[in-house]
Order: structure tokens, then sequence, then C-alpha cells
């Protein structure tokens, strides 16, 4: 489909056609404004390993070195996004307010906000310290990355999304988890708060979504909403099966 549009393009540009065949469609926050393309997109859920899988996943990371083991941590804590974690800097961690400020400048929607992490990650962070500074004093490079590669080659420079995106490909590998991927851990941290019930704008917030129709993907993902109506629906139908019960008997 696209290399056939793409020939249309073409013999639109040149004039040698009055009308594109295979018109695009448009997205719009107006419904009304939305045009239907060709052919239909597919909307899948995202893919979540179940408990079984991010526990083999965990098993994994666990034997992993520390830096691994806290990007880990914070990815899934934070619900960031790749480019987001290898952004971090050391002042956008509050240590003793488990509190991270994630700036505009490393956000996709250019949207900053704050996320929090546990006790064991903040212990973590805390051995993590000592091993940055060892590598920021030998490598003499001035930045203030908290993640930072060890390679021969940019030792000591700020750790890319690419390198990032290696090693969760390696360690799911082993897992024999091919799906899993950086973006992984961010699906299954706002899938994990829809299930323990936080609200829907709280999560959006806390994901930093501009739009609450994203975040409904977690809430479907979760079954929280059908199983609360499942819920519901069976106490009103065992109600009436009593009832019917009562009459006949």
């Amino acid at each position: 489909m696209t290399v056939v549009r793409l020939f249309y393009d073409d013999l639109l540009r040149r004039k040698l056609i009055a009308e594109h065949p295979l018109p695009r469609g448009k997205w719009s926050d107006n419904p009304r404004d939305r045009i239907r393309g060709v052919l239909p997109r597919d909307r899948g859920l995202p893919w979540v390993p179940d408990d079984l899988q991010w526990q083999r996943f965990l098993e994994i990371v666990r034997k992993e070195p520390l830096r691994t083991r806290l990007m880990t941590l914070l990815a899934y804590e934070g619900a960031l996004r790749r480019e987001t974690l290898v952004g971090l800097e050391v002042g956008d961690v509050d240590l003793p307010n488990r509190l991270i400020t994630i700036r505009p400048e490393i956000v996709k929607g250019g949207k900053g906000n704050v996320v929090v992490f546990s006790a064991p990650t903040a212990n973590a962070y805390a051995r993590y310290l000592p091993e940055l500074k060892a590598v920021a004093t030998r490598s003499r490079r001035m930045n203030n990355r908290l993640f930072r590669s060890l390679s021969d080659r940019n030792y000591g420079s700020g750790l890319s999304p690419w390198t990032w995106n290696k090693i969760v490909t390696a360690l799911a590998a082993q897992a024999d988890l091919p799906r899993f991927s950086p973006h992984t851990f961010r699906h299954m941290r706002l899938t994990h708060m829809a299930r323990a019930g936080f609200e829907l704008l709280e999560i959006a917030r806390y994901a930093g979504h501009r739009q609450l129709e994203t975040t409904m993907v977690y809430i479907h993902l979760s079954g929280r909403e059908l199983g609360e109506k499942v819920a519901r629906n069976m106490r009103i139908m065992d109600e009436q099966l009593r009832q019917i019960a009562e009459t006949l008997a």
C-alpha cells in the first residue's frame, strides 16, 4: 500500500492525474474532523508479561551489575520511556523524599512531571552513587548524567537509548521473552496502577499523558472496569435468583 501510494503521489505531483485514488487518513482531536484512510488501523492492547514471566525476567536482572538493576527499578517504578531514563541527571533525583523530577526536555510530549520510587530503590541508588563518582572521576567528562557508559570508546559519557535497548533485549532473550522491550516497563507500571485502583486522572498525570484516551488503554488492559462490572452485575443476578427461589420454594 505504501509503495502504491507513493507512486500515485508522484503522478499527482507531475499532474498526470487529477485525484489521488488512495487518500490518506487524517487524525484530529475533534472526531468530526477525522478522515478515515483506505485501510483501517488495527489498535491492539500493548503486551505485558504475566506474573511468572515478570518474575523470570527479574531473576535474570538480579544477576546483573548495580547500574542495570537500578535502571530497571527506575524504568518500572517511574514508568519511564528509554529516552527519559537515560536522560536523567543526578540533580533530578530527590533521595530523601524519593522523588524524581522529569524535565520537559527529556519527555516525549515536552511536559515535565514528578514520579516516585520505593525505599529499596532508594537504597540501590545510594549504593550506586559511589560507582558513579568513580566513573566521573576517571573519565573527567563534564556532564551530570545519572547513567554513564562503561565502554572503552565512550567511557563516562551519557548512556544512549540504543545502549539501554540492547541491554534490555539481551536480558529478554535470556528470559525467553522476545516481546519484552524498554517500553514494557512503562506498560506494566501503568497497568499495575490501574489494577491497584488508581483513578484515570492520577494515572494520566503520572504517565504524563496529554490525552485520557491513551491512559484508558491501561485501564482496559488491567481488566479493572470489566471485573467491577461483572462483579456488580453478578450480585444483582444472584439477588434476582434468590428472590425467584424464595417465590418458588
